[in-house]
């Protein structure tokens, strides 16, 4: 690895659980900062039901300010969860889909509803359908390091997901620590293991 890149997900991540909602030119001013501060992708929101998620209920409104006003150095990557998540980001100017699948399946089901398999089975046609639109693609292994339900994950399960990513022609792969269990020797051996699927990832 010669390039290391920042890819800032507080504006997603950062304010999804917030109950307080954060006005539309307050997450603007945010995340003009970030741009200027150097970040290399800003996650600016998530394509969620509004109802569900208040605080990504303007993410649409985001991306289509961002479309006329684009920071300059900076790509925008918006998280997607289904197909009409999916829809609503090509119809607003998402520069990069982020989309994933845990490696624990109790933590798959809470989320959507799904074992891994079946997870990934729906995440991998929207991979390709966004990279026939000429957008960038980031497909993530969540609780890749562990569960926060289930403990230690065996790192074959993330190797499988991995595997299929690659497969599928999606090069740009995240590892996410979800639960926050990553050790440093366990973070080596899982990229080593990842470089020996494909040397070229």
């Amino acid at each position: 690895m010669n390039t290391i890149h920042l890819h800032e997900v507080g504006p997603r991540d950062g304010l999804q659980v917030e109950k307080k909602s954060v006005p539309l030119e307050e997450k603007i001013r945010w995340i003009q900062s970030s741009a200027e501060a150097g970040i290399d992708v800003i996650q600016v929101g998530s394509f969620v039901h509004p109802e569900k998620v208040p605080q990504m209920a303007d993410t649409d409104q985001l991306f289509r300010h961002f479309a006329e006003n684009k920071p300059a150095g900076a790509t925008l990557s918006g998280l997607v969860l289904n197909a009409r998540g999916l829809e609503r980001g090509l119809a607003c100017g998402v520069e990069m889909f982020c989309m994933g699948v845990s490696a624990s399946e109790t933590h798959s089901r809470k989320n959507t509803g799904m074992s891994s398999s079946e997870a990934q089975a729906v995440i991998l046609p929207m991979a390709n359908q966004a990279l026939a639109a000429g957008k960038k693609v980031q497909a993530s292994v969540q609780s890749a390091f562990g569960c926060g339900f289930e403990g230690p994950i065996d790192p074959q399960r993330v190797l499988t997901l991995v595997k299929a990513y690659l497969e599928a022609g999606i090069r740009n792969i995240s590892l996410a620590d979800t639960a926050g269990h990553a050790q440093p020797h366990q973070v080596t051996e899982l990229f080593r293991s990842i470089r020996a699927l494909d040397p070229t990832v």
